[in-house]
């Protein structure tokens, strides 16, 4: 008897059948393995030291941002661009250093008055730019950064209220009448108008994007929400060498007290009101010595009591 080579395939897989009685994969089979599937993939995104006790699956989407063929040069012919020369202080403190690491809180513009363009530009810094405000996101985008477009709170799909000013970009921010942004900021003036967002904790922005343990940088200016943002987060997992802090409230400078931090200098007074911390563990690898010398600051105690 002839057995054409077409049917050999279909006799062995038959036969294999029949020896291990392997049932056929059904519909709701078929699922199941789709989700393991997924589960792996999930488990392969935290494959670099593994998901941790209480790490969350992914709460991130990938989104495209066209923003057309243009030089991210061509933002700014300016070396520095922070409002108070935050960024070249930082640059002082650490010696120039090269690929070091920041986390911009919130990024706003993406060069006027930026705390972290500067560093990026010039000595190669990367990192992560945080901004909930879409009109900001063409702009980042651009950047080296990672933009993360989210709008920073203490639980995860927590609701709140973001207040858009757009002639005022870089003051817009979470509403509560405690911030800097009450529900009726706008005026006569000025045109604003408030969108619902869902928020996440810093800790899971930066654990799903694999910040070190050690941040070189960060840059706190969120309109008065500074003590909210930071009062829940897990200071133990993640430490700062370098914080500076737009009018921070009496409340947050105990925080950072509390957690082995130390105002070094009030850097700008006034209504601007820049502070910068040091974490003390970390002070010793800071040149304070050459900060001192280059920037005249202002007098710490009238500032302080000038905020609270």
């Amino acid at each position: 008897m002839k057995i054409s080579f077409a049917l050999i395939p279909l006799i062995l897989v038959s036969i294999i059948a029949l020896v291990y009685k392997r049932p056929v994969l059904d519909g709701p089979a078929i699922s199941r393995m789709q989700e393991l599937s997924t589960r792996a993939s999930i488990q392969e995104e935290y494959r670099d030291g593994g998901p941790q006790e209480d790490e969350q699956p992914s709460l991130f989407e990938t989104i495209q941002i066209f923003h057309a063929k243009r030089d991210p040069a061509e933002l700014s012919s300016k070396n520095w661009t922070a409002q108070v020369q935050q960024d070249r202080m930082v640059a002082v403190l650490t010696n120039m250093q090269r690929r070091a690491y920041f986390v911009d809180l919130a990024a706003n513009h993406a060069v006027t008055i930026s705390n972290t363009y500067g560093l990026e530009r010039n000595l190669e810094w990367n990192g992560l730019c945080i901004e909930g405000n879409s009109q900001m996101w063409k702009e980042l985008v651009r950047r080296q950064c990672q933009l993360v477009a989210a709008v920073v709170g203490q639980e995860i799909d927590e609701k709140i209220s973001f207040l858009v000013r757009p002639n005022k970009d870089g003051l817009s921010g979470i509403v509560n009448e405690n911030f800097d942004n009450k529900q009726d900021k706008g005026t006569e003036n000025e045109v604003t108008f408030v969108e619902d967002h869902y928020a996440v904790p810093l800790v899971e922005i930066l654990r799903h994007n694999h910040a070190p343990k050690v941040i070189d940088y960060l840059s706190l200016d969120v309109e008065g929400a500074e003590f909210y943002v930071m009062e829940k987060f897990p200071f133990e997992k993640y430490q700062f060498r370098i914080i500076t802090i737009e009018r921070p409230q009496p409340e947050l400078r105990s925080l950072l007290r509390a957690n082995n931090y130390t105002l070094h200098a009030v850097v700008a007074g006034g209504n601007h009101g820049e502070t910068l911390w040091f974490h003390n563990d970390h002070v010793s690898g800071l040149n304070v010595e050459a900060f001192t010398k280059e920037f005249s600051l202002p007098n710490q105690e009238v500032a302080l009591k000038k905020w609270g």
